[in-house]
This record gives structure tokens, sequence and C-alpha cells, in this order.
């Protein structure tokens, strides 16, 4: 995992690709002013405050999001507490019988310390050490026509089924190591002989010829979601602050820049 210290991306903020790669098949930058306006239009229809990828509100009623600002990952932690498992049970260090150490401490040991993922923290408690840059989160007030604030909630408890909070530049370079097969457990995941549609945190389909492997997230005021297609080490990641409505501006944005991506109509 040390050598994605040493690997350039041609944009991180939202979607990320390797810099060789776009200039061999000349993939122009997506994140164009029509789709700007594109996402501002979605987050309004849909009535997300913000979304992580420099769009909206981090608080209202003027915070800018920022690509620094935290979010809750929610289920989307599950793909790094997985393989990390997975990685102790190869070392002979069973998690059933203890490892000895706090997960916060493995998850850093194995994944975020090698990948310098320094803004990535384990639950709120952590998170509340750096208040300028956590997200608050809003539901819509249909009767009221405004956003009301949702109280931060603890989920220490989820542990590692959904308590890590992070944001897109530190996430960015966690899907960046699983599409240059860096991890060591990759090679488990990446296979295309498995008929098994979920493992190790994410979900695994195909789409016009290429795998893509993707995982949603949400809590109640926040939702995430994660997407890899190694075939062209491509990836997006997106971060917002409602509960279920953040998940289809995500949804509907990113499958946007997969299909600009892809060059589909």
């Amino acid at each position: 995992m040390l050598q994605l210290r040493n690997l350039i991306a041609s944009l991180t903020i939202g979607y990320f690709t390797f810099r060789g790669v776009t200039a061999q098949l000349n993939v122009r930058i997506p994140l164009t002013k029509e789709f700007d306006n594109f996402a501002t239009e979605t987050l309004d229809n849909w009535k997300v405050p913000g979304l992580s990828i420099g769009y909206g509100f981090a608080a209202l009623p003027d915070k800018p999001v920022t690509p620094e600002t935290l979010w809750y990952t929610a289920s989307t932690t599950k793909a790094q507490t997985s393989p990390t498992l997975a990685h102790l049970i190869d070392s002979g260090k069973y998690p059933a019988l203890a490892n000895g150490k706090w997960l916060r401490d493995v998850l850093k040991e194995l994944i975020w310390v090698p990948l310098d993922m320094d803004s990535t923290l384990f639950d709120l408690q952590d998170a509340s050490h750096a208040p300028d840059q956590l997200a608050s989160g809003y539901y819509w007030d249909i009767k009221e026509g405004k956003y009301g604030e949702v109280p931060f909630m603890n989920v220490t408890e989820l542990s590692g089924a959904g308590a890590i909070f992070s944001n897109v530049l530190d996430f960015a370079k966690w899907v960046k190591c699983l599409l240059h097969e860096a991890a060591p457990f990759f090679k488990e995941l990446d296979d295309p002989s498995d008929m098994v549609t979920y493992g190790l945190g994410w979900h695994h389909s195909l789409f016009k010829g290429h795998v893509i492997y993707a995982h949603s997230g949400g809590v109640h005021a926040y939702g995430a979601q994660v997407y890899g297609l190694p075939s062209i080490r491509y990836g997006v990641v997106a971060f917002a602050n409602t509960a279920l409505t953040s998940n289809a501006v995500e949804e509907i944005l990113a499958w946007n820049l997969i299909q600009d991506r892809l060059k589909i109509p």
C-alpha cells in the first residue's frame, strides 16, 4: 500500500482516474459547467443542501462544502472493515479470539496511515475535534418549505459496519488503492469468475462490459455512494447531508460521470 503515496491523480474531487490512463485515452475532465449546472439543479430538486464535490452547503445558511468537508461514511465503512478482518485471519490473528487492539487502531495501521488518509476518523468523538470540517445533517420540511437541522448522532455502536468519518480526498486514496491493485486483498475481490455479487463490503455488477464495484451508505441525515471500475481504473466517491434523498442524488450524479467516462450518450 505504501506505493500509493507516489501515485498522482488527475483529479481527486468527486471522481478520479490515473494521469497516465487519462492521457492515453484522451479523457476530458467531466466536471464541466454543464455538469455543474446539472448537479446544482439535481440537489435543488431532491432538496439536498450539500454534496461533496464542492456543491452546496456543509452547514446552512452559508458554510460551503469543500473537498475537506467530513461526512459520515455509513455502510461504505464495511469495505474497509472486511478486508482488514480478512488480513488478520490470513496473518493468523483471528479477530474472533481477539487481536488485542481497538478496531480504530487496526484500521489506522493497515489502511489509513499507509495511504496517508489523515482526515479519516473512527467515530463522532474523533470527528468532534474537527468541528469546522464536519458537515451538518438536514431534512426537508415539506410543510414549512425549509430545511430542518438534525443533531449529530453517535454511531460508535455500528463500529465496523458504519462508524467512520472521512472526506472525498481520503476516500479517493482508498478507492485508488483498490483500483491499482495495491492492496493485498484486492486479488480476491477482483475475480472475474466469481458469481457472488456481494463480498468484502462491495456489490459486484456488470455494466456495458465493465465490472463495477459499488456500495451505498446511509445514517440518519447522511448518504454515501462509492463506485469503482477496475478495468479503466476509474472511481467516484460522493457524500451528502440528508437522509434518503442524498443517495438518490449521489446515484444520479455518479452515473452521469460514469456514463460520461464510458462515452455513453
